[in-house]
């Protein structure tokens, strides 16, 4: 059965080099290939640890908010836990 996590996407903002918490979103834990640590200056928070997700189809690539430790985190926790 699929697991659902919800993440906060990072965007680039109209400044350069800074990025925005856009929105939340649901993703199903079971389309993701790969994640990797990117470090971006997001408004309200500074100098972040994020993370780059890779999909399973490799085509698309989403950053996020959330370390890959707790995304990772998030993905193990009970299903209760995570909504």
């Amino acid at each position: 059965m699929p697991k659902f996590i919800k993440v906060t996407e990072v965007l680039p903002s109209e400044q350069d080099d800074l990025y925005d918490a856009a929105i939340q979103t649901w993703l199903n834990s079971d389309q993701i290939l790969r994640i990797l640590t990117a470090h971006y200056d997001v408004v309200g928070y500074g100098v972040s640890e994020c993370s780059v997700i890779t999909f399973v189809t490799e085509q698309n690539s989403l950053t996020v908010l959330e370390t890959p430790a707790e995304l990772v985190a998030l993905i193990e926790a009970p299903s209760s836990l995570t909504a």
